[in-house]
């Protein structure tokens, strides 16, 4: 049989079977099936360019994007390896996003780098790598988190607001440049 809401036909099934639910076989769930068709039309996927960052523990990474999707939530982050020694990065397998209400988000995975113990291997000092930390959804009422690497010196992003702001984004990386000139004039230094 075919089941019809009505007028908008947004929760219409067709061609549902109880034959196969009396043969034994599981049947879907419609009011579960109904609700996620609901939930994706009603959830507004968006990129937040370049988003407001209140505080942050180091000067040399940046967030450069954030994807909140249907089905997860994407956060774009650039890192730029300090000029002391060649290095390694990674995330904690253990980072995770917190709300303003205390709800935590544990990453799912990694895009670019790999998650601990594993490790980014950098090739020259200066070297920079863009990567993607990957979270479940936030609702559509969270407009403000927290992003903690539970380690020590690990990367903390502190009042992440899901909205852009250019300048403070320019005014970080500017900062970023400046750590980096600083940091090669004191090995420069050293060297003479």
């Amino acid at each position: 049989f075919d089941l019809i809401e009505g007028i908008d036909g947004t929760w219409n099934y067709y061609k549902v079977s109880i034959s196969k639910y009396l043969a034994g076989e599981r049947i879907p769930d419609l009011v579960a099936i109904g609700k996620r068709n609901w939930e994706k039309q009603n959830f507004k996927e968006e990129t937040i360019e370049y988003p407001y960052v209140g505080r942050q523990s180091h000067p040399y990474i940046v967030i450069k994007k954030i994807d909140r999707l249907f089905n997860c939530t994407k956060i774009y982050l650039y890192y730029r390896t300090p000029y002391e020694t060649l290095s390694w990065i990674t995330f904690s397998k253990d980072t995770y996003l917190q709300t303003l209400n205390g709800e935590k988000y544990k990453i799912l995975y990694s895009n670019g780098i790999p998650l601990s113990p594993e490790h980014y291997n950098f090739e020259y000092l200066g070297e920079g790598v863009s990567f993607c930390l990957v979270f479940p959804k936030l609702s559509s009422e969270i407009n403000c988190f927290t992003l903690y690497e539970p380690v020590n010196d690990g990367f903390n992003f502190y009042d992440v607001k899901l909205h852009s702001d250019y300048e403070r984004y320019l005014a970080t990386m500017n900062n970023m440049d400046n750590f980096f000139k600083r940091k090669k004039q004191a090995t420069t230094s050293k060297k003479q």
